[in-house]
């Protein structure tokens, strides 16, 4: 009895928070997604296409269903009410304040830009998809 009761407990503890910091990712249980959180986060620098080959080549805790991330999808973690920076959720541990690539692209000068999100600012801003900038990936909780 003892043992279910603490059981009962930990699945409690466990799903109460509905972004949290698990292993090698963050599980968000509101959109059903895991997101990589691992020192990569903060030194791989990858053009546009680089990141999204990277994303479709990890292999991470046992999964390997890994994606670059939307604009919509990155809105998700954005926490703009923070005071300080940056602004994302406070269950990330690897992040820096710059440049992560989004999966979206910027139909203009026929898609040679593509979208990315500045954890500086929680804002959403598009440049050329040869600069380099930070890889996060994403994958659906199935």
């Amino acid at each position: 009895m003892r043992y279910i009761i603490i059981f009962v407990f930990f699945l409690t503890f466990s799903y109460a928070k509905d972004i949290f910091k698990y292993g090698d990712f963050v599980v968000d249980n509101i959109h059903n997604l895991y997101w990589q959180d691992t020192q990569e986060n903060t030194t791989l620098l990858k053009t546009h296409q680089g990141a999204i080959k990277y994303c479709e080549e990890l292999s991470l805790a046992g999964f390997d269903d890994w994606y670059l991330p939307t604009v919509e999808q990155y809105k998700f973690i954005i926490d703009k009410s923070k005071k300080d920076i940056p602004k994302i959720d406070s269950s990330f541990v690897y992040i820096v304040n710059d440049d992560y690539w989004t999966k979206d692209s910027r139909w203009q000068n026929f898609y040679r830009y593509g979208y990315y999100v500045l954890f500086k600012s929680g804002n959403i801003y598009y440049q050329n998809k040869k600069y380099p900038k930070y890889v996060r990936c994403i994958r659906e909780n199935k």
